[in-house]
């Protein structure tokens, strides 16, 4: 039987390129960082991945990067205990034969599914009849299960119809779609379609600003962007969403959190992908600054991230009891690297006076060596220091304990920290 993908939030995740350099053509692009933001997700709440989408810059990508990517984002996350974890890939061309090698690629890397852009170089002379045989000719011969992706801003306007979806959801290897547009009333009619089997065809909203209202009417989730930045947020949205019955208490948390999402899916929508790895490396200290490739090379605009504050703030508050959160500058030579038992090297991180009695969460982003491979990892955490003086904090493997509060010496390394500090 053909697997469907599951039910919740997937990130259509950005393609992380290493910096430029002057030898080179074009960024290379980033396998550690891309793993590392994976592991960041699927353990933070997110069901699955989108790589390689319109987000995920594929159509910049040779095969062979495209190949790469896919496969080292898989084997990172078995590394990491995440086997089978979901993944689809997308495919965003149009020639049928090119279709099926991009499926063969990703299905020899490790995507369990391909994410198949619906043809629109000729836009509306691409009849609905036409669609719907190009669909069936791609499926008849892909070797994985595929969904329609349906995003008019890249395929000339084109719209799928609930008739071509109703039609196509017949078919045993086509299990879901996606619809990044704002037809609302067409996600409610492909989601609650009586003819449609919704156990296997499954219906996801490309916007996080939907995700409530479809998520009532028995649409599958979404791939939002917003959720690569913050997972936990769009996550809760999605799973306050879902609950059936839903409670006066749960659809009152529904409203405030879909506004607080929505609010700030209008940094997602005015800043683009530039906006979405601008955000993860400010947010996660993930990537760069230097926002993908040409033509999309580059990085917000002076003063646009600052704009945003009200609604990123919201985004990212851990709890409704934690108020008055800011943001804290740290310096990267506030860390010193230790080197551990068995070879690997540890960071830890050293505050100069903090504020007694003040609750400090740290993200922090860095590297691990062993005898026999490079691990680059995330980890958050949440520590109060005793008293006013530095307080240090070690990471020892994949193991996070607290240190006694003590000076330590300074020392740079590369490694990518954001952090905020609030009251309890």
């Amino acid at each position: 039987m053909t697997s469907s993908p599951p039910p919740g939030v997937f990130v259509p995740v950005p393609t992380f390129f290493k910096p430029s350099t002057t030898s080179t053509i074009q960024a290379a692009i980033d396998v550690e960082t891309q793993v590392a933001h994976s592991i960041h997700l699927a353990r933070n709440g997110v069901r699955g991945l989108v790589l390689l989408g319109s987000t995920g810059e594929a159509i910049h990508m040779s095969r062979q990067e495209r190949f790469d990517m896919v496969s080292g984002v898989r084997k990172g996350l078995t590394a990491a205990g995440i086997a089978d974890y979901p993944i689809m890939a997308g495919v965003l061309i149009n020639s049928v034969d090119e279709v099926l090698e991009w499926l063969e690629d990703f299905h020899t890397a490790g995507a369990q599914w391909g994410l198949v852009l619906a043809p629109g170089y000729f836009g509306a002379a691409a009849s609905q009849e036409n669609i719907r045989e190009w669909y069936t000719i791609v499926a008849d011969r892909s070797p994985i299960p595929i969904l329609i992706y349906n995003y008019p801003g890249v395929t000339n306007n084109i719209i799928v119809t609930p008739e071509t979806y109703r039609i196509l959801a017949q078919h045993p290897n086509i299990v879901g779609c996606k619809m990044s547009h704002g037809n609302v009333s067409y996600h409610v009619q492909v989601s609650l379609d009586p003819e449609i089997n919704h156990t296997k065809f499954k219906v996801y909203s490309g916007f996080g600003q939907q995700l409530g209202p479809i998520v009532l009417f028995d649409a599958a989730g979404v791939i939002d962007g917003l959720a690569a930045i913050y997972p936990k947020t769009v996550s809760y949205l999605y799973k306050l969403a879902e609950k059936r019955p839903i409670d006066d208490a749960t659809l009152k948390k529904i409203k405030e959190l879909q506004y607080t999402v929505s609010t700030a899916e209008e940094f997602v929508v005015a800043g683009g992908i530039i906006g979405i790895k601008e955000a993860v490396q400010r947010v996660l200290g993930l990537g760069t600054l230097e926002g993908g490739r040409l033509p999309l090379k580059g990085r917000l605009p002076d003063g646009t991230w600052e704009k945003w504050a009200k609604a990123k703030y919201a985004c990212k508050k851990p709890s409704p009891r934690i108020r008055n959160q800011t943001d804290v500058v740290i310096p990267t030579s506030w860390c010193e690297k230790w080197v551990g038992e068995v070879g690997a090297v540890v960071y830890s991180l050293k505050w100069h006076q903090p504020v007694k009695q003040q609750l400090y969460n740290l993200t922090l982003n860095f590297v691990l060596h062993s005898n026999t491979q490079l691990i680059r990892y995330t980890h958050i955490l949440t520590i109060a220091p005793l008293d006013d003086t530095t307080a240090a904090t070690r990471f020892d493997s994949f193991n996070v304990y607290r240190t006694s509060y003590k000076s330590i010496g300074d020392h740079k390394i590369d490694v990518g920290i954001a952090a905020t500090s609030h009251s309890p």
